[in-house]
């Protein structure tokens, strides 16, 4: 081998390590399950009870909880770390897309996810995209066709998961209120 082909080996970004990606999902989901085990013990026992109201000649069908118990703390952090996982997935695959482009990342790398297209950068008051991630065009493309501002369900979805990410970081007792209801509660975007 010639000193020019080992210098090209070393400039080849590293193959994407998928297995951090998939312990993360594998994670989240063995806490989905949990909390679908959590919650189907509690209708089974009947702690919550539901006032129906069938209106519109019966085609509305609505149903109100009463005398709600509080929501167990155990709930609350398997649902903050199903959250979490999920979202710390992305981040591991925006790294190794960072990767797979050549660039050599840090540990700052994050899954973008942009409710606008543009921002405003606070130190010049100058419009800027609100996409920033140093990968290769047609990666750039697919991050781009997935954000919040597309419009897409998929893009909805992401600024869901990141926004509940969020607020179970900092205010973790509102996540399940706002999961529950499928709200983003006013003064709590990021």
């Amino acid at each position: 081998m010639d000193r020019g082909s080992v210098a090209n080996h070393h400039k080849r970004p590293k193959p994407p390590d998928g297995h951090s990606i998939d312990l993360k999902v594998w994670r989240a989901e063995a806490h989905q399950k949990a909390l679908h085990d959590e919650f189907a013990l509690i209708e089974k026992i009947g702690l919550v009870r539901f006032e129906t109201k069938i209106e519109r000649e019966g085609l509305d069908h609505s149903f109100y909880p009463m005398e709600t118990p509080g929501i167990p703390d155990s709930f609350l952090a398997k649902l903050g770390d199903c959250l979490h996982n999920l979202r710390s997935a992305l981040d591991h695959l925006a790294y190794n897309l960072v990767r797979v482009s050549g660039t050599n990342p840090d540990n700052q790398v994050t899954f973008p996810v942009c409710p606008n297209e543009f921002r405003i950068d606070k130190c010049t008051g100058a419009e800027e995209p609100a996409l920033k991630i140093a990968v290769r065009p047609d990666i750039r493309e697919w991050i781009d066709s997935v954000q919040p501002y597309k419009g897409t369900d998929t893009g909805r979805r992401l600024l869901t998961l990141h926004d509940l990410d969020v607020i179970d970081k900092h205010r973790s007792q509102i996540v399940a209120v706002f999961a529950a209801t499928g709200t983003r509660p006013a003064g709590l975007e990021t």
